[in-house]
């Protein structure tokens, strides 16, 4: 599968979408990575001719339940978790992409426009409707500065791929109207009706629906109904 491209008629969505411009959009997002840092000044290499290729990792997510609760085992109480952190769920598909360097210049971001297929879960006062496109940012990506090559790229979260249809768990970003994809809430859903998280460490999740798609989904659509006592919600 080919991965997502940027595409001249991104700086017209974005402004379209959000109703800010495609500069202030990405300038707040800059802002949102404040603990991604790899030490190099981006700017500072590629003008001295250099490219910038680095990866970081950052701990898996942590899962904590409440045993007075006596939790049910269904829906999982990971899948729980989550859907309790997330401010919108969605089915959605890449459809293209812009990179930027973030606030502090060491680390670089992907704003995506992402066509909403279905909508799993939404907090008012969100604008989101099927069928709409929206922007989410997340860490990392992959561009060109001053000519070189910069690339940045977090463990378990790889870059997101055009035409790939996934499961986005989102936290809204009310200044852009935008959001942010986590990596423990990302899920590849594959043509053959099949779910594949990209963090590794969600393979941890219980859910014995996981491997098939729809189940996975009935599950999700179950957790978004229940309640949220007993769990502590972590996304990153």
């Amino acid at each position: 599968m080919k991965r997502v491209s940027m595409l001249l008629l991104l700086p017209f969505v974005l402004a379209f979408s959000s109703g800010q411009s495609r500069e202030a959009i990405k300038a707040e997002h800059a802002k949102q990575y404040s603990d991604y840092h790899t030490g190099v000044d981006i700017g500072r290499e590629t003008r001295a001719g250099n490219d910038v290729v680095r990866s970081m990792e950052i701990a898996p997510p942590l899962y904590a339940f409440d045993p007075s609760e006596n939790l049910p085992k269904y829906p999982d109480p990971g899948i729980r978790s989550i859907v309790c952190d997330a401010d919108a769920i969605i089915l959605g598909l890449p459809i293209s992409a812009e990179t930027g360097v973030t606030e502090a210049g060491d680390f670089l971001f992907t704003d995506y426009v992402v066509s909403v297929k279905s909508i799993v879960k939404a907090r008012p006062p969100e604008p989101l409707m099927a069928g709409s496109r929206i922007v989410i940012t997340r860490p990392g990506g992959e561009t060109k500065l001053n000519g070189h090559e910069v690339r940045m790229t977090v463990a378990n979260f790889p870059l997101l791929e055009a035409n790939q249809q996934y499961l986005l768990f989102l936290r809204y970003l009310p200044e852009t109207n935008t959001y942010r994809a986590f990596r423990s809430g990302t899920f590849i859903l594959t043509s053959k009706g099949g779910v594949a998280p990209i963090d590794n460490s969600a393979q941890k999740l219980g859910a014995k629906s996981s491997q098939r798609q729809d189940a996975f989904l009935t599950e999700v659509r179950a957790a978004v109904s229940a309640p949220c006592s007993g769990v502590t919600p972590t996304l990153n």
